[in-house]
């Protein structure tokens, strides 16, 4: 917007968007300052300290605030700061109050933390259209409304394709997985990393490990430590084969589903990448990952896990 002679904003669903600071004041704003740098090099275990405050903080989204939970006192107190917050920055351009201020519950597509997207807006050479695109023609766009956009340089960016692995084929002995399967189907998973099926084999950030609010590293993190146990516990007792059994995943699976009943992303006014053709959310974890840490740390040995063969 800076550099655009014009920037013309086609944007289908408003979303909320908070600044940074507002929600983690503990953030640098721009670099990291010296004395911080100062600290995490001389200090042990400030860095991590450090961290896991973050996120601790942006965990409690989910608790105690239940800002992500269906409904609450602490989600309208922050649905209404929210919205204040962003009339504030919007105030210079009056029409973009109904352009820009989300319908939809908070929390139900992902909150956008950002310090200048919304100061962006209100410049004199942005314009906001709350259409979508029907088609890209050679000199722009057509909106679904049929108006004509010019433009030399389009940015196209409308989300993810979450759940497909293309054209890919992965066989198992009585699962396989291929195009969009995983999402059409509601793929299920122990821990987002075994399959039944699947025998000898983990994955990274399956069924129900992505995050709506916190870092996806923590998540790997927790995954990798079960993995190496695992493949540690296999090779000690000399296991060839192990495969995950499927009351351990169905149990899992039950439980983790009837969470979501009490979340906002099946009841929040909006659709989103996080739900299936059939309404079920098959990407998100839906608690902390504090509690994912949790769960994963104590979960089931090999043995009694997995079915295996010496």
């Amino acid at each position: 917007a800076e550099k655009a002679g014009h920037f013309t904003l086609i944007q289908r669903t408003p979303n909320w968007v908070l600044g940074r600071h507002s929600v983690l004041p503990i953030l640098p704003k721009e670099q990291t300052p010296w004395w911080m740098v100062w600290i995490f090099s001389n200090i042990p275990g400030a860095m991590r300290l450090y961290r896991n405050v973050l996120l601790a903080l942006i965990d409690s989204l989910l608790w105690p605030s239940k800002v992500l939970h269906r409904d609450g006192f602490m989600k309208r107190v922050f649905e209404r700061f929210g919205r204040n917050e962003m009339a504030m920055t919007l105030k210079q351009k009056p029409e973009l109050l109904e352009k820009s201020m989300p319908e939809m519950r908070i929390g139900c597509k992902r909150i956008c933390f950002a310090d200048d997207y919304l100061k962006a807006l209100v410049r004199d050479n942005v314009h906001v259209l709350k259409t979508g695109v029907a088609r890209i023609v050679e000199d722009g766009v057509i909106t679904s409304e049929g108006e004509h956009i010019p433009a030399d340089v389009l940015i196209y960016a409308t989300g993810f394709d979450v759940g497909s692995i293309g054209r890919t084929k992965i066989q198992g002995t009585t699962t396989c997985v291929e195009g969009r399967s995983a999402a059409d189907d509601g793929l299920e998973a122990y821990l987002g990393i075994s399959v039944v099926g699947m025998p000898n084999s983990f994955m990274l950030l399956g069924p129900n490990t992505t995050l709506a609010h916190n870092s996806l590293i923590r998540m790997i993190e927790a995954q990798v430590a079960f993995m190496v146990r695992t493949m540690v516990e296999a090779i000690d007792n000399d296991v060839e084969c192990f495969d995950i059994k499927p009351q351990i995943v169905e149990e899992y699976n039950s439980k983790l589903q009837s969470v979501f009943k009490d979340r906002v992303w099946s009841y929040g006014g909006c659709s989103s990448w996080y739900l299936n053709k059939n309404g079920k959310v098959f990407v998100l974890w839906p608690n902390t990952t504090f509690m994912f840490h949790r769960i994963a740390n104590q979960a089931s040995s090999l043995q009694k896990a997995f079915n295996t063969r010496m």
